[in-house]
């Protein structure tokens, strides 16, 4: 064992309601265990009381486990990185400045514990990388360590152990920039490594279940955008109270202040909406036209007519689906050709994750300004290994090099859980990610 490596890796998943642990069993094996950490609200006081049991319960499992290091990995959401640039003065003063270009970027400044490493220097300004994290959230998953006498050595997040996994694996790669791209079942996580030092990260809600083999899916209907959602909503709103403004300043019934009211806001209708709850209502109560008969229907044949009544009713209602977006249609320009094989189905699925692995290289000009990636690995599963190679096929297009992250033979099983093997040397990389 290495002099700085931990003997107990612990994951929160607060999005699974799961904890995980990766440690040695009495037989001196690395196992992994999992353990239910139930609550509605993610780390709130119910949810620290669940992790302290879950806990508790490893270590009188595991007592080998309370004299030895631990590391706990948050999720990667919880952490905050950032650039922050100051003019260059000498060292003394040159603190003072950064410290006074803190306080002025996070107004909360005292309720985050920010570390700070500088990355680049010349006579004319020097920039730091920042790394933090509410100091709440740290004293609380500290604390539950404790209670569970099982004290926290290293703090950091999955993504920084993804990295840490990544440079155990491959020393070679410790003075390299590249993206690393993590593919789990449900999950995918990102993370920008600048000369070793975990710089940026990202993680979307999908993983390689969506390497569907019989279809292409619609990547609108595999990851809500809800924060693009919510903009386009308010800007349907505000464009709305435009609207009525001056339809009502047209009418003469805007106040002195020439403001809608909430009323006037809520109860007033557009033109063209009094036109659609028009048609909406038609298509809500269907007319049926029948051919007139001078028959009545008595009895059996009364009851008989009735059904089938009811049924043509039904038969001609419109299908509604409440909450339901339907799937984005590209313009023909922008559609690929449908796919001939089971394999060409896969790959157009995994696209997806190539494309937001181009897309962080390219839009996040603040981290790649430090050392552009020049390369991506990807670690997923073996049978998808022939991905990579149809992705660099494309390798002009993209404009950088796809490779596997690649292992001895026996070390396969590490690849699974990278973030947990990661999390052993969070003591000897990414120091600075470490709270």
């Amino acid at each position: 064992m290495a002099k700085n490596e931990m003997t107990t890796v612990i994951v929160l998943i607060p999005r699974k309601g799961k904890v995980r642990f990766y440690g040695k069993n009495t037989a001196g094996e690395y196992e992994i265990e999992e353990k239910s950490v139930a609550s509605e609200t993610w780390f709130d006081e119910t949810y620290f009381n669940q992790l302290t049991l879950a806990l508790t319960e490893y270590a009188k499992d595991h007592p080998q486990a309370m004299g030895g290091k631990t590391a706990v990995l948050l999720p990667a959401h919880t952490v905050g990185t950032d650039m922050i640039s100051v003019p260059s003065i000498r060292k003394k003063l040159m603190q003072n400045s950064l410290s006074v270009a803190l306080s002025s970027a996070y107004k909360n400044r005292d309720e985050l514990m920010i570390n700070t490493i500088p990355v680049v220097q010349n006579r004319q300004y020097a920039s730091y990388a920042v790394t933090y994290v509410k100091k709440d959230l740290l004293a609380s998953v500290k604390a539950a360590c404790a209670a569970a006498k099982l004290p926290a050595e290293e703090v950091t997040y999955r993504s920084s152990a993804i990295v840490n996994g990544m440079l155990a694996l491959h020393p070679r790669v410790k003075n390299a920039n590249f993206l690393l791209v993590d593919v789990k079942e449900g999950e995918t996580n990102f993370a920008l490594s600048v000369k070793g030092r975990t710089a940026g990260s990202y993680a979307i809600p999908v993983g390689y279940e969506i390497l569907d083999s019989t279809k292409v899916l619609p990547e609108d209907r595999l990851i809500g955008h809800d924060v693009a959602h919510l903009a386009v909503l308010n800007a349907k709103e505000k464009a709305r109270a435009k609207q009525l403004t001056i339809l009502l300043n047209e009418r003469g019934e805007l106040g002195e202040d020439g403001k809608l009211t909430k009323e006037q806001l809520e109860n007033t209708r557009l033109p063209e909406e009094t036109e659609k709850e028009s048609i909406a209502d038609e298509l809500r109560t269907p007319t049926i036209t029948a051919p007139v008969e001078e028959e009545y229907y008595e009895g059996e044949a009364q009851e008989a007519a009735l059904q089938e009544a009811e049924r043509l009713a039904e038969q001609n209602a419109p299908k509604v689906k409440v909450g339901q977006r339907k799937p984005r249609r590209l313009p023909k320009f922008m559609q690929r050709p449908v796919p001939e094989s089971p394999e060409g189905f896969v790959y157009e699925n995994f696209r997806y994750i190539v494309k937001w692995a181009l897309n962080l290289i390219q839009r996040n000009e603040r981290i790649t300004a430090q050392g552009a990636p020049e390369t991506v690995y990807v670690n997923l599963p073996k049978e998808y290994h022939y991905l990579i190679d149809m992705v660099n096929a494309e390798k002009e297009e993209n404009g950088i090099p796809f490779h596997t992250v690649d292992v001895k033979e026996g070390q396969e099983s590490v690849l699974a859980d990278l973030d947990l093997f990661g999390g052993l040397y969070a003591g000897q990389y990414n120091k600075n990610n470490n709270f």
